[in-house]
């Protein structure tokens, strides 16, 4: 299961969710963040790049554990779901600009316009 399959969670998945957040996807998350961490970049314009996805990353991996706390017990913790959905969303966008940053740069390299 993926987030995008649980991106909103109620009474009626909640089970499930908590299941697959618990299982899965936090523990996907952490594990494709570890891996990201441990790559080595020598390149001053794609050592920024890959800082700005390491920390887009990071929040992602908190929102993803925030909400999985949310959704953990029968009742939903609403509060700590909006902030877990909040994170993931600014994760999002900032994985969108490193994509088009990096695309740019991708296309400068090989002389594309």
């Amino acid at each position: 299961m993926t987030y995008e399959q649980y991106s909103t969670v109620t009474t009626k998945n909640r089970k499930q969710a908590a299941e697959s957040f618990t299982k899965l996807i936090v523990p996907n998350a952490t594990k494709f963040l570890a891996e990201l961490k441990k790559v080595q970049v020598n390149n001053k314009e794609i050592s920024a790049y890959h800082k700005s996805y390491i920390k887009a990353s990071s929040l992602q991996l908190e929102g993803y554990t925030l909400i999985s706390q949310a959704i953990s017990k029968s009742k939903i913790d609403n509060a700590t779901y909006k902030k877990g959905k909040q994170k993931v969303e600014e994760s999002t966008a900032l994985i969108q600009q490193f994509w088009i940053g990096f695309n740019s740069y991708d296309d400068y390299l090989h002389g594309s316009n």
